[in-house]
């Protein structure tokens, strides 16, 4: 079995991170896997999976030129020649569909979020028939997928990727007389909601001592830092993309 594992970009923060424990299964149950990106953006995922052993292919293109992404994804996985594709995100699941009908691939799709924009919505209602199997990673995802796409259950499963790491680094506990070290990790994208947490911080009593951190990069970064300065908000800190995420979570007294 030959998966090619096609997903938006190798963007740090976003899908590709738990791509090399999903391929690594995959891996370890017998087939031979590669991943496929639609666009780079700021490649900060892809070194971990090439680290994983995994091969990487990435288009040099952009995010709305669909069409030649098509063509590159129809003629890139011909030349690999897949049993299967697997797809992850709208766009990815999109042209993914499409070129596995026009090859006679059978296709396997995850859904990861629980927004999804209305047109996404529609154009993947519209073309779930073109999935062999969906995958949603949580119990509230794989229920709104059926909701949503109207997937029958036969052609739905639930796969669980998130889980705890008994291995992790302990954090130190907070002790009186030190702000508490609020921290938050993820891309600054409006689907993760971080337009809200700055609307709760405003209300936050402020005289228990706190610093809220961020760590996360994305487009929305300077919409929200605008937003924080016009609330009034001095104890919020955007510090970037945390390449050792481990580390960042371990320096916090408590996560949202």
């Amino acid at each position: 079995m030959r998966i090619a594992y096609v997903i938006n970009s190798v963007e740090g923060g976003g899908a590709a991170s738990p791509v090399p424990a999903v391929l690594g299964v995959l891996r370890d149950g017998g087939a031979e896997v590669a991943v496929f990106a639609l666009t780079a953006r700021d490649r900060r995922g892809e070194p971990a999976i090439r680290a994983a052993g995994f091969d990487v292919h990435v288009r040099e293109g952009g995010e709305t030129d669909h069409a030649a992404a098509l063509r590159w994804l129809d003629a890139t996985l011909k030349n690999w020649a897949p049993t299967h594709v697997w797809t992850s995100l709208t766009r990815a699941t999109l042209l993914g569909q499409i070129v596995g009908r026009r090859r006679g691939w059978p296709v396997v799709s995850w859904q990861h979020a629980a927004f999804l924009k209305p047109a996404n919505r529609v154009l993947l209602r519209a073309m779930q028939r073109l999935s062999r199997l969906w995958l949603g990673d949580s119990t509230a995802v794989t229920r709104l997928t059926a909701e949503r796409l109207d997937v029958p259950p036969e052609r739905l499963i639930q796969w669980s990727i998130f889980r705890a790491d008994p291995d992790a680094r302990q954090a130190t506990p907070w002790r009186p007389g030190q702000p508490v070290r609020i921290g938050s990790l993820g891309r600054l994208h409006r689907v993760k909601g971080y337009d809200v947490l700055v609307e709760a911080l405003a209300l936050l009593d402020t005289s228990t001592s706190y610093e809220m951190v961020i760590a996360g990069d994305g487009a929305e970064r300077d919409a929200l830092e605008a937003r924080a300065n016009a609330l009034g908000i001095r104890s919020l800190r955007f510090a970037g993309y945390a390449a050792d995420a481990a580390a960042f979570l371990a320096s916090c007294h408590l996560y949202v």
